[in-house]
């Protein structure tokens, strides 16, 4: 009985975790935003937006990905080599 309320826990504290990214994300583009005085350009096919976020702020990259997420963390390709 105990069992499936710690799972429910888990899988709860898993979604905070997530949703905590996604404001540090969101916090880190609007701080790119103050500080080059332009908006992240995610229309460049060429360059992920999360490259210019891991540029300037490099813990981006440690929370780009929730942590339910089933694929394990891969890294981004980086300015000049093949992705």
């Amino acid at each position: 009985m105990l069992l499936p309320a710690l799972a429910r826990a888990k899988c709860k504290a898993r979604q905070t975790a997530c949703i905590n990214n996604l404001r540090q994300l969101s916090t880190a583009a609007f701080m790119y935003q103050q500080d080059s005085g332009s908006a992240i350009n995610y229309g460049n096919v060429d360059y992920l937006w999360m490259e210019t976020l891991i540029q300037h702020y490099a813990q981006a990259n440690a929370v780009r990905l929730c942590a339910s997420a089933s694929e394990p963390l891969k890294p981004l390709r980086t300015l000049g080599t093949a992705a």
